[in-house]
């Protein structure tokens, strides 16, 4: 008989050189395999058509090998390879919890996709359980040769990163990268800025920064840790200073919402961009390793004169109940208030030239509400002294409930 393979077993019966449909899956698939592809239970996968049976990918499409889990087909990445509903040992992931490499709380729950995950910062390849998968987060000050400053960032200059636990970390969540990712705004590894997995979510600065002022950040911590941190006011483009240092002593966290001050050296020097650094737990040190914990880095900038503060009433909000936002600036200033939602997105609230003083949002028309999506959200006021010409960049958190 001269016959071709095929996934339709009705015109494949007397073939010897095709399958025996007499012995399938009641008529929907073919034994064996199919050019090489993996088999489901009971039966192969044919490339291009729905040949997996219900346990596996329930009639689904599998083109270059699905990820399976519990029996849904998800995102596939390059090259993979199913075998039931098990993916042991694949090169495929959900994307949405894998972002390279996979872990979830520091737990790796799935193989890779052609990223880094084991071994330190710098293993490629599928994963592995947790006890011998090491994910570590790095800093995104700048630093290396691209940049005026040496921020100890990058791992070739011993930068700050901590070993990821799932346990101690600053914010709701920490991600993990092979290196440090210097970036002028203190954002490389936050693409795109506010994204929901954005992990740069630990610290709020309500205060501008004024030399020989009080300053206050506030900060949410996942469990009883410690504090350090810096900010370069000498503009030195490092954190060695004399002043440097934020605290003599590490800060003690409680678990949740922390108000933290200190005070601004009065030598600083003004700046509308400098640099600061916060790590919790870990040695009292910018750089260097830390077997737990979490650094943050943030732009922010140093203001002659320029006093300004934004806070809201509370920080836990119930369903529907109005958010009283005020802020307050110490000359006339423009100023743009800018709400980021839990979910990524963001809107302007206020855009406005106002007098020196204290101002509440709804003296110009505008409310806030606790509505969905629910979650940890960020209020962000851009303010600029039209007197001083400096512009900070000023946040405050809140939390919203469904109940």
């Amino acid at each position: 008989w001269d016959c071709d393979e095929t996934w339709d077993c009705e015109t494949a019966v007397g073939c010897k050189e095709t399958y025996d449909c007499q012995e399938t899956m009641d008529g929907k698939t073919c034994e064996g395999t199919c050019e090489g592809w993996v088999t489901c239970a009971g039966g192969p996968t044919c490339i291009g058509h729905p040949t997996c049976d219900s346990e596996t990918c329930d009639g689904e499409k599998c083109d270059a090998g699905p990820t399976i889990d519990g029996g849904i087909c998800l995102s596939t990445l390059v090259g993979p390879r199913c075998e039931g509903p098990t993916i042991e040992g694949a090169k495929t992931c959900d994307v949405y919890i894998c972002d390279m490499p996979t872990y979830f709380r520091g737990t790796c729950e799935r193989p890779t996709c052609d990223g880094p995950t084991c071994a330190g910062p710098t293993c490629r390849g599928p994963t592995c359980s947790h006890s011998d998968c090491d994910v570590w987060d790095f800093g995104d000050a700048p630093d290396g040769p691209r940049f005026a400053e040496n921020l100890r960032t990058l791992l070739e200059n011993d930068g700050a990163r901590h070993m990821i636990d799932g346990v101690f970390y600053l914010g709701l969540r920490e991600d993990a990268e092979v290196d440090g990712q210097p970036d002028i705004a203190a954002a490389g590894d936050d693409d795109p800025q506010w994204d929901p997995r954005d992990d740069e979510d630990g610290i709020w600065f309500v205060t501008t920064l004024v030399p020989g002022q009080p300053a206050v950040v506030i900060v949410r911590s996942s469990i009883e840790s410690v504090l350090h941190g810096w900010i370069d006011y000498d503009q030195s483009g490092n954190w060695r200073g004399d002043s440097d240092k934020l605290f003599d002593e590490p800060w003690a966290l409680r678990p949740g919402f922390n108000w933290i001050w200190f005070t601004v050296p009065e030598n600083a020097e003004t700046s509308n961009l400098t640099y600061a650094r916060f790590r919790m737990s870990g040695p009292p040190l910018s750089h260097g390793e830390a077997i737990r914990g979490e650094v943050e880095d943030y732009r922010i900038s140093v203001c002659k004169d320029l006093n300004a503060w934004l806070l809201t009433d509370e920080i836990l909000y119930e369903a529907n109940k109005p958010i009283t936002v005020t802020f307050h600036a110490s000359e006339v200033a423009q100023v743009t208030l800018v709400r980021h939602r839990s979910d990524g997105e963001a809107e302007v609230v206020l855009s406005a030239t106002v007098e020196p003083g204290r101002h509440e949002i709804s003296a110009y028309g505008k409310m806030l509400f606790a509505d969905e999506p629910f979650g940890a959200e960020t209020l962000e006021l851009v303010v600029t002294g039209l007197q001083t010409g400096c512009t900070a960049w000023l946040t405050t958190p809140y939390v919203t409930t469904d109940s």
